[in-house]
Parts: C-alpha cells; sequence; structure tokens
C-alpha cells in the first residue's frame, strides 16, 4: 500500500497534510507515529556518501547523475536503450538502520510523472539483487510526500523481477533511487527529504 498527497510548500518545517493523515491512522490504532530523519540534503559530507550506478557498468549509455542545491537533491540525466536502459543513484546506510522501521516517507516533485521512478535497497547478502518499489506520482508539478510500506518493496536481478527472496529490513546496505524507460527519455526528479517511520 501507498499514500501520495500533492503538497505547495516548499518549507521544510511545515506541518503537511499527508503528515496529518499519518498521525491520525496512527492514533486509531494507539501506535503513535515515530519517524527518523534519513536525510534532508543540508549536511555537506553527508551528501557525499550518494554514488552513481548507471547502466555503464552492462555496456549501456545511459547517463544520471545527482546534484545538490538549495538543500535538496535533484537527480537527472538520460536514458539511453541502447544497452541496458537505466540509471541509479545510491546512498549507504549503517548495519540494521531499517531495523524496527515499517515505512519509508520522501517528499519529491518532477515534471516526469509519466516515467517509472522506483525506490531501491541493496542487500548485504545479494549483490546481484536489489529490492524496489514504483513512487506513486500524481500528475503535478508541487512538492509530493509519499509513504512507501518497507514490506511493499519486491526483489529483482537487472530489471527482471523475481518472487523472492523476501525483503529483510536488516541486510539492507543502501538506499537509493533507479530510473528505467521502454524509450530513449530525459529526466528529472528533486528529493526535499526522506524519514524513515513506525
Amino acid at each position: 500500500m501507498f499514500f501520495v498527497a500533492a503538497i505547495t510548500s516548499s518549507c521544510k518545517q511545515q506541518t503537511s497534510p499527508t503528515n496529518t493523515i499519518a498521525l491520525n491512522e496512527s492514533m486509531m490504532t494507539n501506535e503513535p507515529l515515530t519517524c527518523e530523519l534519513l536525510t534532508d540534503f543540508t549536511n555537506a559530507s553527508d551528501n557525499e556518501n550518494w554514488r552513481r550506478v548507471n547502466d555503464n557498468v552492462m555496456g549501456g549509455r545511459s547517463k544520471g547523475d545527482m546534484e545538490f542545491k538549495d538543500n535538496t537533491m535533484v537527480y537527472a540525466g538520460f536514458i539511453n536503450t541502447n544497452g541496458g536502459g537505466f540509471s541509479s543513484i545510491r546512498y549507504g546506510l549503517n548495519k540494521n538502520q531499517l531495523v524496527g522501521f515499517k515505512t519509508l516517507k520522501l517528499r519529491v516533485r518532477t515534471t516526469d510523472s509519466h516515467l517509472k521512478y522506483r525506490v531501491l535497497f541493496e542487500d548485504e547478502n545479494r549483490s546481484s539483487i536489489n529490492y524496489n518499489n514504483t513512487i506513486p506520482l500524481e500528475k503535478t508539478t508541487e512538492w509530493q510526500e509519499v509513504t512507501l510500506n518497507l514490506s511493499d518493496f519486491k526483489p529483482s536481478r537487472y530489471g527482471n523481477e523475481l518472487s523472492r527472496p523476501v525483503f529483510q529490513n536488516e541486510n539492507a546496505t543502501a538506499i537509493g533511487f533507479i530510473i528505467s524507460h521502454k524509450n530513449d527519455s530525459n529526466f528529472k526528479i528533486e528529493v526535499d527529504w526522506m524519514k524513515l517511520c513506525n
């Protein structure tokens, strides 16, 4: 399951409608919502933990890179289907950093809502398998807050979905974004912050 809401303010401190909905749902189940900031791109040294992984590793020609400005991360590039046809970026996690959390919240905006942007996790025990989940985007240029259940992340190998193994939070070593498309295409998505929540 996922939840998505369009946000019209760019202020990081402002309480959003999505946050209010999450709090109300949490109160109904008598479980207080607890979130931990994963990154908000305000720390220059922390931003250096991001790295590129494009399809060049398999002979592809796609390009993608991240830029940090105004306390956000802009991930942009070009998908070339003459080869691997994907671009991705990764951010290293501490050991057991996901343990105890059930959801990932992120605030993003893009003009490319027709493209398939996904969040991925790397697994310390399976170098060739990533676990990913599509970011549900509305057709708007405004900021959107999205909540993804960690239990909904599915395994894939080189873009091909697998039926198993099931994602284990404690095995995650990195989080990132991946974009692939069946046609050559420019892409650009901006990320304001990422949080882990129970």
